[in-house]
């Protein structure tokens, strides 16, 4: 019986030697090499939830107390300015306006 040995997707990409020294810098900093270092990154980066599937239950729940899109929208845009606001209200009160 053959041995098949699975390595995976081999990936090439062009980077600025910018970019190439600060992955390098990184990754001698977190004693890895350069290919073992972006693996890793990339692995992390991989396991995050995309910005889809983390408002995806509160799309269902609003979808089920009957909202609209457009509802939704002007909650979420009410909300919005509210924060900013605050921060803007917190900014100007730390600096003595």
């Amino acid at each position: 019986m053959p041995v098949i040995i699975d390595f995976g997707m081999t990936i090439t990409i062009d980077i600025s030697k910018d970019l190439e020294s600060r992955l390098k810098l990184k990754a001698r900093t977190d004693g890895k090499d350069l290919a073992g270092f972006v693996k890793e990154m990339v692995e992390r980066e991989a396991k995050e939830p995309t910005w889809n599937e983390l408002v995806a239950p509160y799309h269902e729940q609003t979808r089920k107390l009957g909202f609209t899109e457009s509802e939704l929208d002007e909650i979420i845009d009410t909300e919005l300015a509210a924060v900013r606001r605050d921060v803007r209200f917190s900014q100007n009160d730390r600096s003595g306006i």
